[in-house]
């Protein structure tokens, strides 16, 4: 495609034709494919367009700071799993029905404590079961309970009758 440009034993310069000739009128230009390590060899550093910011000092901490205290705003959510996980009373061998299809995480918003509690099945009764268990933890560890919880799925009122449904 490319002409070879050689010299000869007197010192000449010779033109050689091309090796290979182009099918198409646009085949001269196009550019010789090169291997992987030249590509990685001939790299250029480029500069990220990052930039720095510093906290500001007097929002630093803005939700938590003289506001809350552990217990007063926890949020939850649910999450769903692609892949099934296995119980941890089992070896594994558990039907697909049986094993974990999600869970509900709770973070609260003074401690930014955050605690995950898997389930089988995400029916309310279940999400009613860890949130008792995550106050359970929260009463043990910090001596506090939860006095407002927010989430998308339901509100803290229906969280409440439903708790006192179950008792």
């Amino acid at each position: 495609m490319w002409e070879t440009k050689a010299i000869d034993d007197d010192q000449r310069e010779l033109i050689l034709p091309p090796v290979i000739s182009p099918t198409f009128a646009s085949t001269p230009h196009c550019p010789i494919p090169m291997c992987h390590s030249c590509e990685l060899a001939q790299q250029k550093r480029c500069s990220p367009q990052v930039k720095q910011s510093k906290a500001i000092h007097e929002r630093d901490g803005l939700l938590s700071r003289d506001r809350y205290e552990a217990g007063d705003f926890v949020s939850a959510d649910q999450f769903v799993l692609n892949t099934r996980g296995c119980l941890l009373s089992g070896f594994g061998h558990e039907n697909a029905s049986d094993k974990f299809h999600g869970g509900t995480i709770f973070q609260d918003a003074a401690t930014s404590i955050i605690w995950v509690e898997c389930q089988v099945s995400l029916c309310a009764g279940e999400t009613i079961m860890s949130k008792l268990c995550f106050e359970e933890w929260l009463w043990e560890t910090a001596a506090a309970e939860i006095s407002h919880l927010h989430s998308d799925n339901m509100t803290c009122s229906l969280l409440t009758c439903f708790v006192l449904v179950a008792k």
